[in-house]
């Protein structure tokens, strides 16, 4: 009988030991998969990569908390910071601030290039959400610190720029524009074209911002300019949005709704769905501008839609323009009128929003 217990309890230990292997290789596999991804989203098979990620999501969910379960936070706090812009790039920057924070927390703070890297995806998340400005700008400058101290010029202009955020966030603009042509002075020293573009554009959207129209269609040029150099899809996707933005500013309808259109359906291809919304909010602006109130409030209904889904909110800048044209649209076509046409908004695709964008004008609502 004790023989036969034995025998039983080794079978079943081998096969524990069969199933811890097993999960380390799982764990490993999607580690691994997300250290690629983060390399390769950086080109044109951007959009491959942010598929990729899309079709395994629950298996990276699973890893990071088969990584937390097991105790190594380390591993679980990689995972979540090596997914940065995968969660942003798919509306899901709660999520990964979520993971980020608690990952963080359960290693103890953990240290050196992994707790900047961090801290990093932490401020960022935070500025793009609306956060605590004040709490992203003491990450940023803690993370600042330490690229300092290790020399790292590129890793010092990421987080001026991060600093940048959080003064125009605290409503010091002046202290954004300093920090901002800083960062743009160390990106160019070592010739880092991605920092270099971001510097840019983080420049143009404050001179947007300020309503600055004249300066922001100059810089609004060069940051494209700035993307293309750069080689990454998304960078070219964000500034041909911010350009467009400006050209609505401007009192530009036609050139402002071209380029949403054009981005639109970029980004629906690619499936950068957090410009995509931001694009669809850029194409009811500029169907205000251009008497087109009833298209531009079908496209607001499904804005509306999809940043309730994401629990992300309309950037402020975004928000100072789009604002004051769904109000616009009410009062030409008058509260049933408008409340229609929002209803029938939150129920397109973002594919039937391409197809929309593309109609001549004058013949787009159905």
């Amino acid at each position: 009988m004790l023989e036969t217990i034995r025998e039983l309890a080794a079978e079943l230990c081998a096969r524990l030991e069969d199933a811890e292997e097993l999960e380390r290789r799982y764990r490993t596999f999607f580690l691994e998969l997300a250290r690629a991804a983060e390399v390769g989203e950086r080109g044109s098979d951007q959009a491959v990569w942010w598929s990729r990620l899309e079709d395994e999501i629950d298996n990276l969910r699973t890893s990071m908390d088969l990584a937390r379960a097991r105790g190594d936070h380390r591993e679980e706090l990689e995972l979540a910071v090596l997914l940065k812009r995968f969660w942003e790039a798919r509306s899901r920057l709660r999520e990964g601030q979520r993971r980020i924070e608690n990952a963080l927390a359960a290693a103890g703070g953990a240290d050196g290039v992994l707790r900047a890297r961090a801290l990093a995806a932490l401020a960022l998340t935070i500025n793009m959400t609306g956060g605590d400005a004040s709490l992203a700008a003491e990450f940023s400058g803690e993370a600042l610190r330490f690229y300092a101290e290790q020399g790292d010029a590129a890793g010092v202009a990421r987080m001026t720029l991060d600093l940048g955020v959080a003064a125009i966030l605290a409503g010091d603009f002046e202290q954004a524009w300093s920090l901002f042509e800083r960062a743009l002075v160390l990106a160019r020293e070592v010739d880092d074209r991605r920092y270099a573009y971001i510097a840019s554009h983080d420049l143009t959207n404050l001179a947007f911002q300020e309503a600055n129209y004249p300066r922001a269609i100059e810089l609004g040029h060069a940051n494209l300019a700035s993307a293309h150099a750069a080689d990454d899809p998304g960078f070219v996707q964000r500034a041909t949005l911010l350009l467009g933005y400006i050209f609505a500013g401007a009192d530009r309808g036609t050139e402002a709704r071209e380029l949403g259109a054009d981005v639109l359906r970029t980004t629906v291809a690619t499936g950068f769905r957090s410009v995509a919304t931001d694009a669809v909010d850029l194409l009811a602006i500029a169907d205000v501008a251009i008497g087109e109130p009833e298209q531009a409030i079908l496209f607001a209904g499904l804005a509306e839609r999809l940043r309730a889904d994401s629990n992300e909110p309309r950037q402020p800048s975004g928000e100072r323009l789009y604002r004051p044209a769904i109000e616009a649209a009410e009062r030409l076509l008058g509260s049933e009128r408008f409340g229609e046409a929002l209803a029938r908004g939150a129920g397109l695709t973002l594919e039937e929003a391409v197809a929309l964008a593309a109609m001549p004008h004058s013949t787009g609502v159905p």
